[in-house]
């Protein structure tokens, strides 16, 4: 009941922050995406080419998904699950009345869920 607590909280606290709303296009969102692939060489190309279109594929790390959506959002991990295969986590950030979830399996996105 206490981590059901703790979970609703970080919640509650992601979603109530308030966040510098940005376009997802243009020369500043696209700069941003090109320092990030630039202090990140080692990219895999089909990761890279996501960044730049600005969208979140599966096998990406949260930090790569956060790069492609141009969210400087703090990102708040709200729930870890041991599985079978490793671990689950589940991340969840706002920017502007957007709610971003990632859902990561050992490190790696596998899902994302959006609202507005």
């Amino acid at each position: 009941m206490r981590r059901l607590a703790t979970l609703m909280l970080l919640v509650v606290a992601a979603v109530g922050c308030d966040q510098l709303q940005t376009d997802n296009s243009g020369p500043i969102v696209q700069g941003y995406r090109e320092v990030y692939l630039a202090r990140h060489p080692d990219t895999p190309p089909e990761i890279a080419a996501a960044i730049r279109q600005g969208k979140v594929v599966p096998g990406m790390t949260p930090q790569q998904a956060m790069a492609a959506w141009n969210d400087w959002a703090p990102l708040f991990l709200v729930a870890r699950v041991p599985t079978a295969n490793g671990t689950d986590d589940q991340y969840i950030f706002r920017s502007g009345s957007r709610v971003r979830v990632l859902h990561v399996r050992n490190g790696r996105v596998f899902a994302t869920d959006e609202s507005r």
